[in-house]
């Protein structure tokens, strides 16, 4: 989604470790990049209203997005995607 991720290790640990933790970043893109037609996202958006299937990583990420607009009174809106997209916030830059 256009950042960059940095890892930085303290002590002993494995490539392996490091891996999955880039691993991770790697999933949270593939299943979360609203620009990207497959991704699991973009199909949820696809159909309001209608029950989807998610992982749980994009579960845990839509819950937390939701539980955050309520906690500041709506200032924090998951729901603005659209009205962005009219406004040319449609681009993956």
């Amino acid at each position: 989604m256009g950042t960059i991720v940095t890892i930085e290790v303290v002590g002993d640990h494995s490539e392996e470790a490091i891996e999955r933790a880039f691993g991770w970043f790697r999933d949270v893109e593939r299943l979360c990049n609203r620009f990207d037609s497959q991704s699991e996202l973009r199909r949820l958006t696809a159909h309001p209203g209608i029950a989807v299937p998610a992982s749980a990583i994009l579960y845990a990420a839509v819950e937390f997005a939701l539980a955050v607009a309520e906690d500041t009174g709506g200032a924090f809106d998951p729901t603005v995607g659209r009205r962005m997209e009219t406004r040319g916030f449609n681009r993956d830059y």
